[in-house]
């Protein structure tokens, strides 16, 4: 019997590796619980209060206080529904070394003040897309006519039914 060619240990580690999806599902949630589902929760329910807030209530329509009642623990129920999701999508696409990776940074000191500081910037974030949004979809209008060589009438058109988008918002 031939004794084993060097290295040929190796590829036969590489030809069966080691299931660690198992480790990497856990790792996985690990991660997704250090993103401050709490403070998620928070910044949807007083998304949803703003939402109540510019609503006008007309006569025989839910009321104000039902209506957020019931957004808020839907969308709490379907947050929680979507974290557990993305859990397999981690661990499927991870790897065991990123999500310790991951899971150390987050769950450190400076990590989970990231965690906070992002949630504070969320509203400020919205608010610079919001204002960014019709000048960004302006031009994609114009970069979108360039390429489909639309007549200048057609992109007054285009651009104007952008406007009449944003301006509904």
């Amino acid at each position: 019997m031939a004794a084993p060619v060097a290295g040929q240990d190796l590829e036969v580690q590489a030809a069966s590796p080691v299931d660690d999806s198992a480790e990497r599902l856990a790792l996985a949630r690990r991660f997704i619980a250090t993103m401050q589902v709490e403070e998620l929760d928070q910044m949807i329910s007083a998304m949803m209060q703003d939402v109540v807030a510019d609503m006008p209530v007309e006569k025989g329509e839910v009321d104000p206080q039902t209506f957020e009642r019931v957004m808020i623990s839907s969308t709490t129920r379907m947050v929680e529904r979507l974290l557990e999701a993305m859990a397999p999508v981690y661990a499927e696409v991870m790897t065991v070394e990123e999500l310790r990776a991951l899971v150390s940074f987050y769950e450190s000191d400076v990590g989970q003040s990231s965690v906070r500081r992002m949630y504070e910037a969320a509203p400020r974030m919205t608010e610079v897309m919001t204002e960014m949004m019709p000048t960004l979809a302006r031009e994609m209008m114009t970069d979108l006519c360039g390429a489909l060589s639309c007549t200048a009438d057609e992109l007054r058109e285009a651009k104007a039914a952008m406007d009449g988008a944003f301006a509904a918002e």
